[in-house]
C-alpha cells in the first residue's frame, strides 16, 4: 500500500492529499489548523512551526517507504522570507 506524509495541508498538499486518498493510499497530514481540514480517511496532525519537539514528533510519523511531499509555505520574518521547518 501506498503512503504519503502531506508536511502543510494547505490548498497544494490537501489537493494532493485528496488524490492519494481516492487511490486508496494511507495519508498523513500536517497542519497548523486542524479544525480547517476535511480529509475524510486521513490522518490528520496538528503541527505548530517551529516547535522544540517538531523533529520527534515528525519521526514518529515516518514509515519506511513513505512518499512525503513538503508544501509547508515560507514565512515572513523580519521582512524577509524564511522557511519554518527545522533543518
Amino acid at each position: 500500500m501506498i503512503e504519503l506524509l502531506v508536511l502543510g495541508a494547505g490548498f497544494t498538499g490537501a489537493r494532493v492529499a485528496r488524490e492519494f486518498l481516492q487511490r486508496e493510499a494511507r495519508v498523513v497530514v500536517t497542519t497548523r489548523t486542524p479544525d480547517a481540514i476535511r480529509l475524510a480517511g486521513a490522518t490528520v496532525y496538528p503541527l505548530e512551526l517551529p516547535g522544540k519537539d517538531v523533529l520527534a514528533g515528525l519521526r514518529e510519523l515516518l514509515r519506511p517507504g513513505m512518499l512525503v511531499l513538503h508544501s509547508v509555505p515560507l514565512i515572513r520574518s523580519g521582512g524577509q522570507l524564511q522557511d519554518p521547518t527545522p533543518e
